[in-house]
């Protein structure tokens, strides 16, 4: 695009400072080389200090009729200067909008009289470099609803326009939209443009406003919200029908203001969403307004303009008191007022003779504040990227921020809020990054960026792992590779492929004298490698059959002189997960439950069978209970203690713990350990010094199946089962 620049006259005022109390500042413009002295239906946008007007329709005597604008004027608040420029392509209803250092001006109306043209160009303008660039959206299209968010810029919606009749109650010939769902969006970091597609919304005049990371397209009540982060579409709705929303952010309010819908007429009304609490209010505007511009400064927001007739009010919301005022503008405001802000001030273009009207309110701007960044290490050759933002902010402007870094190392730039690339350079960098307001208030915030060398490529192998041959547990143990992540498997039954290097061999196989060997996997960017592990190479386990070994008598109470009430717990050899039940011959019928059991027997019956079964396996064991009473009456009187003896009151567990005792060991370390069927350590409890009865609530959670519980002593240990239907 051939740029010709023109400085602009300014009569009678000096722009060196803004006076610090709120007041306009009317700038006359004189178009030197320009005979155009009426425009209207500007678009305007913000990029760094400066103000864009753009396109719109020009008249001026002599005109057969309206034509598209194709001027430029900027407005460089750092500097006071305006200026002007004519290389636009002349169209109207241009959508504007910027992100990062670039403003578009995008798709447009062109011709003249009734612009039945559409434009699929976008002007793009550089404000680090002053430079203007070319693109085109997917489709030619004016009227778009256009806001940014992070570092995307979204033109949505749209339409192009045919003759055709208008419908209505009485149909005539006319200009009619032809609508689109098209949605061009361009992301600053990637510098690439991709498209998609509104779900609800479409056509002419949708309003679209940045909400965090989601930008809002509104149309008719409805609202198609768009995350820029995931890409991921959402809805919601409004309390306010209209298709032709003024609409703009003020601290953590939204305020939509519209039309009356379907009546086409102007209306007071203002729907208000507050982010912070999710909930809708409505308000209303000092007069009704149709077609009216909606613009912020800080936490006010600014609503001027009508095309109902002319009017010098603008209604101001203040979002931290939640009221309304009125200013009034330097002369009369008719529709399509073109205005977008500019650090603590707001600029104006109104349909008319051309002149720039600033606002400047008294502000009392604060520096920047951050929280710090913290030191980065990146390995040499390896994409990076750092996001900035969320590290600073700023009470006046959020969100207006422009960042630099001085201290990159070569390959690594900052755009936007964002620090990407790679670089081959090994070792630290000391980097500086400068977050700037547009009041020029800064801070800075300093990090050292470690660049450690790529790791040699290796071929990956697996080593033998570490293992507790008492709890099962094992971690995968490596060599080589390039030091990417590595996914880990083991079978049978052990685990899928995981990132978790640390997992458990299950009980039965830990246990069983003729467990298979473990088939280990590891893989690396595609390398897969193989180890067998002989666990019972590693930990030995007995062969030994099941078998009832010894019984503990705990207690034996004299009811008569030929009748005792016996309690007494069984002690087992190979237990194993099997399903297992106790009985004793002619004396009690077969249970699952794990004891203490409870008999009445008479001393004519001195000698008892008892009967185990685990699976097919099942053990005998001839108990002498009335010997066994002597010795126990025996250890009583000497004061002996009679041997740990766990009690699991309720079991089956059908609650979400398991009440146990603990008795024999007083005076005694006791700890308890819970683990299920694949030795997952599920819940630990150590009593410090027993009593002579301990009762400890065990948590199982909403377990089903089977879980173990072990007590153990300096010197004994048991293990119970414990059964959740």
């Amino acid at each position: 695009m051939n740029k010709l620049l023109f400085t602009l006259f300014i009569a009678g005022f000096q722009l060196l400072a803004i006076p610090t109390l709120a007041q306009w500042t009317t700038i006359p413009l004189s178009l030197t080389g320009f005979s155009a002295d009426w425009i209207t239906e500007r678009a305007a946008t913000t990029v760094g200090s400066k103000a864009l007007f753009a396109g719109g329709v020009s008249t001026y005597p002599g005109l057969s009729g309206p034509r598209a604008g194709g001027i430029v004027t900027i407005y460089d608040d750092a500097t006071g200067q305006v200026t002007s420029d004519a290389g636009f392509i002349g169209r109207t209803q241009v959508g504007a909008g910027s992100v990062g250092n670039l403003a578009f001006f995008a798709g447009g109306r062109s011709g003249a009289l009734i612009f039945l043209g559409s434009e699929a160009r976008v002007d793009i303008y550089n404000s680090t470099t002053n430079q203007w660039s070319l693109a085109e959206l997917s489709q030619p299209r004016s009227n778009m609803g256009v806001a940014s968010a992070g570092s995307k810029i979204l033109f949505a919606g749209g339409a192009s326009y045919t003759i055709g009749y208008v419908p209505g109650p009485n149909p005539y010939l006319g200009v009619v939209p032809i609508n689109y769902n098209t949605i061009d969006i361009y992301d600053v970091a990637t510098n690439q443009w991709s498209v998609s597609q509104l779900p609800r919304v479409s056509g002419e005049y949708l309003a679209a406003v940045s909400v965090g990371n989601q930008i809002w397209f509104a149309q008719k009540g409805l609202i198609d919200s768009y995350d820029v982060n995931t890409g991921q579409w959402s809805a919601a709705s409004i309390p306010l029908q209209s298709d032709n929303y003024s609409v703009t952010r003020a601290g953590n309010k939204i305020l939509f203001a519209g039309l009356n819908y379907p009546a086409h007429s102007g209306s007071s009304k203002v729907a208000i969403y507050d982010v912070v609490t999710g909930q809708w209010s409505e308000s209303n505007l000092s007069q009704a307004r149709y077609k009216s511009v909606a613009i912020s400064l800080g936490n006010k927001a600014f609503f001027a303009g009508n095309s109902m007739g002319s009017s010098s009010d603008i209604d101001v919301y203040d979002a931290t008191t939640n009221q309304w005022s009125v200013i009034n503008f330097p002369g009369l405001i008719r529709t399509n007022l073109a205005a977008t802000p500019v650090n603590n001030k707001l600029v104006f273009v109104k349909d008319g003779p051309l002149e720039i009207n600033i606002y400047a309110e008294a502000a009392s701007n604060t520096a920047p504040s951050t929280t710090g960044l913290a030191n980065q290490t990146i390995t040499a050759g390896q994409s990076v990227q750092l996001e900035l933002a969320s590290a600073f902010s700023d009470a006046e402007t959020p969100g207006s921020l422009t960042f630099t870094a001085t201290g990159l190392p070569t390959g690594l730039s900052l755009t936007g809020s964002l620090i990407s690339g790679s670089t081959s350079l090994t070792g630290v960098s000391n980097v500086t990054v400068k977050a700037t307001d547009p009041g020029s208030l800064s801070v800075n915030a300093q990090f050292t960026l470690t660049v450690v060398p790529a790791p040699v490529m290796g071929s990956l192998q697996l080593l033998m792992p570490g293992y507790d041959c008492q709890t099962g547990a094992f971690r995968f143990n490596t060599t080589g590779g390039d030091g990417s992540p590595i996914e880990y498997y083991a079978v049978p039954g052990i685990t899928g492929w995981t990132t978790n290097p640390n997992q458990f061999v299950d009980a039965e196989t830990r246990t069983a004298a003729d467990a298979q060997p473990i088939t280990l996997k590891a893989r690396q960017n595609g390398q897969e490698v193989m180890l067998v592990w002989d666990i019972r190479a590693v930990c030995p386990v007995s062969s030994a059959p099941f078998a009832i070994t010894a019984v503990n008598t705990m207690s034996c109470q004299a009811i008569t002189a030929t009748e005792r009430r016996l309690t007494f717990t069984p002690q087992y050899r190979g237990l194993t997960s099997e399903p297992f039940s106790f009985s004793v011959v002619n004396e009690m019928l077969p249970t699952s439950a794990a004891g203490p059991y409870h008999l009445r027997l008479y001393t004519d019956n001195p000698v008892i069978t008892l009967k185990a079964q685990q699976g097919n396996a099942v053990a005998s064991y001839s108990y002498n209970w009335l010997a066994a009473c002597a010795k126990s009456v025996r250890a009583g009187a000497e004061g002996v203690n009679t041997g740990l003896v766990i009690k699991v009151l309720g079991n089956p567990v059908v609650s979400t713990s398991a009440e146990v005792e603990v008795s024999g060991v007083a005076g005694q370390v006791v700890h308890l350990n819970l683990v299920d069927t694949q030795g997952k350590l599920i819940h630990q409890h150590t009593i410090e010094q027993a009593g002579s009865v301990d009762r400890v609530s065990v948590p199982v959670g909403h377990a089903k199946g089977l879980l173990l519980l072990e007590v153990r002593t300096a010197t004994q240990r048991q293990q119970v089962k414990l059964l959740m239907p």
